[in-house]
Parts: structure tokens; C-alpha cells; sequence
């Protein structure tokens, strides 16, 4: 199950625009496919990163928490043109705590959800890191921005007892 209120999302950079165009880490959970993170760094985003973290005053609730997978959907797809326009993530490393728990090849298919499963599930406790790190990409017509659209980690979860 997708719940996007135990983790903190973060990057390690984010395209800024001078024309007014949001380009945000919040676009990662908007749930609107039209939006994007992009990737701010010089180049094609090769070792950028997202980060969610797990902070104690949101995992406490739980007396077990597994990241069981992640649904993606790659690139900027706001429509087909901008999507092709812009680059999107081909390889990705899943760390936790810098440790890699999978490397993955993502499509390069407009407004398609990709689900990748981490199995066997992996625990998580407060304090934890999940980094997404960019290995290569899938180039843009135009733009050398590394774009994805949505991004939520998929949990198992056994809440506390009361």
C-alpha cells in the first residue's frame, strides 16, 4: 500500500526555471502525472538522487514497516511531445543506509506506472535513508534534465497495538 505519510522525500538538486515552471520534489507525490521532479544538476543527471527518509515521530505508529517496492512513472509526462523532449531515468540503485538493495532498468514509456518489488521486503526503522541514485538515463530531444513524474514507495505495515 502506497502511504506517503511516514516518509520524507528530498534531492539532491532541482532544475530551476526563469519562465515560472515548478519542477519541485512535492511534484513526486502530487499524484499528477503532468508534473515532474527534474533533476537540476549540470549534464544529464548521472548520480543525482532522491532521498526518503524515515524520521521517529512518523514510523512510531508502527510497530513494523517494510518498503515492499516503489511504483514509478518515468520522464515528464505532461504530454507526449515534452516527454520526448526531456530525459527520463534509465538505470536506478536502491540504497538503504548507503548499502545497495536493487538495481533496476526503468522504461522509457509516456505515462506508463512501473512497479518495482523489492523482494523480499526490506524492514525499516526510524532513522533509515532509502536513496533512488540516477546510473544512466534515457536522452531527451531537447533538454539534458532527467525527469520522473511520480514516485511512491509501496509499504507493508503492521500498526501498534493500542
Amino acid at each position: 500500500m502506497p502511504i506517503l505519510d511516514i516518509c520524507i522525500y528530498r534531492a539532491s538538486s532541482v532544475l530551476t526555471n526563469k519562465k515560472g515552471a515548478n519542477y519541485a520534489i512535492t511534484n513526486l507525490y502530487d499524484n499528477n502525472p503532468k508534473t515532474a521532479w527534474a533533476e537540476g544538476a549540470k549534464g544529464n543527471g548521472i548520480n543525482q538522487f532522491i532521498e526518503l527518509q524515515f524520521p521517529m515521530y512518523k514510523i512510531s505508529k508502527y510497530q513494523q514497516v517494510e518498503l515492499a517496492g516503489l511504483q514509478v512513472i518515468n520522464g515528464y509526462c505532461k504530454n507526449g511531445e515534452i516527454f520526448n523532449q526531456n530525459g527520463s531515468v534509465k538505470n536506478l540503485n536502491i540504497y538503504l543506509n548507503d548499502k545497495v538493495v536493487k538495481m533496476v532498468t526503468l522504461s522509457n514509456q509516456f505515462s506508463k506506472t512501473q512497479t518495482i518489488v523489492i523482494q523480499p521486503p526490506v524492514p525499516l526503522k526510524a532513522g533509515d535513508v532509502i536513496k533512488l541514485s540516477i546510473q544512466s538515463v534515457y536522452k531527451g530531444t531537447n533538454y539534458e534534465d532527467a525527469c520522473i513524474s511520480e514516485l511512491k514507495p509501496v509499504f507493508n505495515l503492521t500498526e501498534v497495538a493500542e
